[in-house]
């Protein structure tokens, strides 16, 4: 059985490495300057349903503007022209930013409303919302029909809002790992920088 010869001689860890932190530090910077802009501009007759579709909005487009310059970075210090394997290198350094940003803010979701759980985006408010309606209807007292209905509802409405953002944070990591592999793919030569 023939096997695939991937030349990784100009494929490096340090360029991914530099990488996954240049992504987690715009990521970061992003997520700050997200709160900053929802604090300074919030508006009392603003429904919480707008709110939270502009939250997701930003939490997206920075992670993905994030992904995108990792990969530029992993792009500019892998040691190859092989456009393959630079966007490999750009799409391994989204790979290992995420797992860092779900492992640190599965860690401070208890935390309250804080940076690193703000990195995880809507699914851990939307996860924290539906096991809260679980545990309030687990503990609520059920006399009565109206109440069964009322909780079974909550309980419905946490699950859809938590499948929701479930789905689309999804969507958003698949757009940013294509932006980190093609920003990769697009970076220009490090031999060609050092040239200049």
């Amino acid at each position: 059985m023939a096997r695939a010869n991937i030349n990784t001689a100009g494929w490096t860890w340090s360029a991914v490495a530099t990488g996954v932190i240049a992504s987690l530090v715009v990521q970061i910077i992003l997520t700050m300057l997200g709160f900053g802009a929802g604090l300074v501009g919030a508006d009392a007759a603003a429904s919480a349903k707008t709110a939270a579709w502009l939250g997701f909005a930003w939490w997206a487009f920075s992670g993905i503007f994030a992904a995108a310059a990792g990969g530029w970075v992993a792009g500019i210090l892998a040691p190859t022209r092989d456009e393959r394997l630079k966007g490999i290198g750009g799409l391994t350094a989204w790979a290992v930013a995420t797992i860092i940003v779900v492992a640190v803010s599965g860690l401070a979701a208890g935390a309250g409303t804080t940076t690193a759980g703000a990195l995880a985006g809507p699914t851990i408010a939307a996860s924290t919302n539906y096991q809260n309606a679980r545990a309030s209807a687990a503990n609520q007292r059920r006399e009565t029909v109206g109440q069964n209905m009322q909780s079974g509802q909550s309980i419905d409405q946490a699950r859809k809002h938590l499948s929701m953002a479930m789905l689309v944070s999804a969507v958003a990591l698949v757009l940013g790992a294509i932006a980190a592999y093609f920003a990769a793919c697009f970076a220009p030569n490090r031999r060609a920088i050092e040239a200049d």
